[in-house]
């Protein structure tokens, strides 16, 4: 189901750096199959980093998250 948000501010470059960032680095844990306990921590970290959440990064965490539940996504002990 796709939002519309029409007030939605337009990401700043830097922004958008570190969405793409984040996006590569959920893709490449996603691709693996699996995910560490420190790695699930640093994207946490790293959405988090600027103080702001968006409605992306929630998005891409959504995505790894159901990965998990449906067990394509195994969390390492």
């Amino acid at each position: 189901m796709q939002i519309d948000k029409p007030n939605r501010e337009p990401l700043s470059e830097l922004d958008r750096r570190a969405l793409k960032h984040l996006r590569q680095r959920i893709e490449q844990t996603i691709a693996c199959g699996s995910i560490s306990r420190k790695e699930h921590t640093a994207i946490l970290a790293q959405m988090y980093a600027d103080g702001v959440v968006t409605d992306r990064e929630c998005e891409l965490f959504r995505l790894m998250q159901e990965k998990i539940w449906c067990g394509d996504l195994y969390i390492e002990p």
